[in-house]
């Protein structure tokens, strides 16, 4: 995970999240954005918000995608 990603969640005071980096900046900015507006939710729900609004070609890196 870039340095970016985490820098979007310690401004936030938000955990960072575990694992590889698939998504994009983008993704990350759009759902702390979410939990912001949102305190009550988990941060899964915000990612999946994040991710239907987003669609995966604009939230997942390209080497990601399925084909």
């Amino acid at each position: 995970m870039s340095e970016r990603i985490r820098d979007v969640y310690k401004k936030a005071n938000l955990k960072t999240p575990d694992g590889k980096g698939i998504h994009k900046l983008r993704f990350h900015q759009v759902a702390v954005g979410i939990k912001k507006k949102n305190p009550s939710y988990d941060m899964n729900r915000c990612y999946s918000i994040a991710m239907s609004v987003l669609t995966p070609a604009k939230a997942i890196k390209k080497s990601h995608r399925r084909q």
